[in-house]
């Protein structure tokens, strides 16, 4: 090949083919320098990349991460409220709710037991969102004995009491149905009106509750 006659001692005297030599040598360090510059600088913008690459990955992950905290966050309250709302309180240490349901349209069924020492007659109810209703007669009056077993516990309102109440929103007009969706929860309050009988005669008392549950059909 030519380049390699050039390196012929018979054509260059020796000075001259250590010249080409070290030009040679100058050329392929050179272009090897060069090579791994330009290999540096890939390799950067592929390292570059990749680590953009990593960091918003990471950053998305942590988004995301952030997101499903604050929103698991906000379910378990939703859900903790949501517990707190679903009771049935009255404000008679002796007097309590044993067993209640609300359906869709505001129909509510309640049974109590009371440990006043006496029998009691409910005479008046009412359930509402409205803090000014006022308890109205009921159909039947309901005595309640003074608890001494499960027998002793009276539904008051729905169950085999005869009397339909119905409970209502915040204007005192009864829930309709449209507005009372399965598993929705109603938050209200309801009002007892009731006689205590004794020794002494007849007392005609009247306490407040809390009461809040899921519709059911």
């Amino acid at each position: 090949m030519a380049w390699v006659a050039l390196l012929d001692v018979s054509v260059f005297p020796s000075s001259t083919q250590i010249a080409l030599v070290l030009a040679v040598a100058c050329g392929v360090v050179a272009l090897a320098a060069w090579w791994v510059k330009s290999s540096k600088v890939r390799m950067r913008k592929i390292a570059g990349s990749a680590v953009f690459i990593v960091f918003g990955a990471l950053t998305a992950a942590f988004l995301l991460l952030t997101a499903a905290l604050v929103i698991m966050e906000k379910q378990a309250l939703d859900e903790k409220r949501e517990r707190l709302s679903i009771t049935c309180f009255i404000n008679q240490p002796h007097l309590s709710c044993s067993t209640y349901k609300i359906h869709t349209g505001g129909a509510l069924e309640l049974e109590v037991g009371q440990q006043m020492g006496k029998n009691i007659t409910v005479i008046a109810f009412a359930c509402s969102q409205n803090s000014h209703a006022v308890p109205e007669s009921l159909e039947h009056n309901i005595t309640v004995p003074n608890y001494s077993n499960a027998s002793d516990l009276r539904w008051i309102v729905g169950g085999d009491s005869g009397n339909s109440v119905f409970c209502t929103d915040e204007a005192g007009a009864r829930i309709s149905e449209s507005d009372s969706p399965v598993g929705t929860v109603y938050s209200g309050k309801t009002w007892i009106r009731y006689v205590e009988t004794g020794e002494n005669g007849s007392v005609t008392k009247e306490v407040w509750g809390d009461l809040g549950g899921r519709f059911e059909p």
